[in-house]
């Protein structure tokens, strides 16, 4: 997150929680509005001449004051230092154009004093040559989240303590069990209790590396200035902050080449649970980099062109684009006002849909038509859902394509609502997977 020091800030018309600064028009409104419901607070980072914009609601949201939050400095000295290294690798990383987006999530003291845990998106804007100039994003506090994410872990570190091996299985069979659930081809297998390392045969000929290589020639492998970061998400990992490892990183091949790779990993822990095993699988994605660092440059080019006029509309709309979560704004007739990219691809809607400015009602009668809810009584299912529309609610709902949904509805100040829709799928099967274990 990155903040204006006070004395270069400019005057900003603060408004009640929960309702926006006059004088913005109907379209800048719905955008601000639905960025808190979603608990975000906006900034635009002028990299060239080093000037911020930050929105009020961003200092209420994290607890700190303005004594307490007045330059990039405050921001980083409240971060907490294990989470620093990924936190500038990401940063860096996009700001280079080597990602779509810059999102990371950090731990930091607030002002009573506890750790809380941020969510920090951004998207870049880039000169022709390449160099970034400006960051426009948004921060949001998602402690409650991080919680439920670690009970989850806690819960899966208790089955998995369980685990023994033998009972009838070998020891390659168990592994490929356990990479099945890593996702991927390419296995690994380290034993910390004895030190010992399998690599499969399609990995050692990816990293070039002989049938008996060891550990400390594997990660000799991996890129100088991506260590910090792959190292402090393997820390996360066996900390047991993070569920499952996967994460991007650069290998420096002996020949002078420069390879990415995605690997992914889970841990088995003793009863007192410290890790005992590590078991995953990894692949290349250079090819998948360079195509996203080719439209990234591209993307560049076009946003040289940019100007800084109406600002906040501008804000609004890019950060809503780039969210994960689909975002529907419903009037005070339940028609929709706003939406994202995000929202119109997770529930498979066509442009035609939004062409004659629909209502809430219309896409539900939508979404059942077209087999979504099963084989139910339309009119009246409609009429149930509908009547709840505007209250507050959370629901799971699964597409017929196996899709998990699960729903937000969050009710706006005068009338109307924010709808939320995030694809929890990965989560679910995750869950299921302990389940069964």
């Amino acid at each position: 997150m990155v903040t204006r020091a006070s004395s270069s800030s400019p005057s900003v018309r603060r408004a009640p929680p929960g309702a926006a600064p006059a004088g913005l028009a109907a379209s800048e409104e719905r955008y601000l509005l639905a960025l808190q419901s979603l608990n975000y607070g906006v900034y635009d980072w002028d990299i060239e001449d080093g000037t911020i914009y930050y929105s009020p609601d961003l200092r209420i949201m994290l607890g700190l004051s303005e004594a307490e939050l007045a330059s990039p400095a405050d921001w980083m000295a409240r971060m907490h230092p294990d989470d620093m290294p990924l936190y500038r690798h990401k940063l860096a990383e996009h700001l280079k154009g080597m990602t779509a987006r810059f999102e990371c999530d950090t731990r930091y003291r607030s002002g009573d004093g506890t750790w809380r845990w941020a969510r920090q998106s951004g998207v870049a804007q880039h000169r022709a040559d390449g160099r970034a100039i400006r960051l426009v994003g948004a921060t949001g506090d998602v402690t409650e989240i991080k919680n439920h994410e670690r009970e989850a872990v806690a819960a899966a570190a208790a089955h998995r303590a369980a685990l023994t091996l033998g009972h009838g299985r070998s020891g390659g069979e168990e592994r490929y069990t356990l990479a099945l659930q890593a996702i991927g081809e390419n296995v690994y297998d380290w034993d910390l209790s004895t030190g010992t390392l399998y690599l499969s045969p399609t990995l050692l000929a990816m990293l070039g590396l002989p049938a008996d290589a060891k550990l400390e020639q594997w990660a000799d492998l991996i890129h100088p200035d991506d260590r910090p970061y792959h190292r402090s998400m393997l820390l996360a990992l066996f900390k047991g902050d993070i569920a499952r490892l996967d994460c991007e990183f650069r290998y420096a091949m002996p020949d002078g080449t420069v390879r990415w790779a995605r690997q992914h990993g889970i841990v088995l822990r003793r009863a007192d649970g410290r890790v005992r095993r590590m078991v995953g699988a990894t692949g290349d994605i250079t090819l998948i980099r360079q195509r996203a660092l080719e439209l990234e440059r591209a993307k560049a080019e076009a946003a040289a062109a940019w100007r800084d006029n109406e600002r906040t509309r501008e804000v609004m709309a890019v950060m809503l684009d780039n969210m994960s979560h689909g975002v529907a704004m419903f009037d005070g007739a339940t028609r929709v006002a706003a939406r994202n990219r995000r929202f119109e691809e997770m529930l498979d809607l066509p442009a035609s849909f939004f062409a004659g400015a629909p209502t809430y009602s219309d896409l539900i009668h939508y979404l059942a038509r077209r087999g979504e809810y099963g084989d139910i009584d339309v009119d009246r299912f409609v009429d149930e859902v509908v009547a709840r529309s505007s209250q507050h609610y959370s629901t799971e709902r699964t597409r017929p394509d196996g899709t998990v949904l699960e729903i937000r509805h969050n009710p706006l100040p005068g009338g109307g609502f924010v709808s939320i829709y995030s694809d929890i799928t990965e989560r679910k099967r995750y869950e299921a997977q302990i389940e069964a274990t």
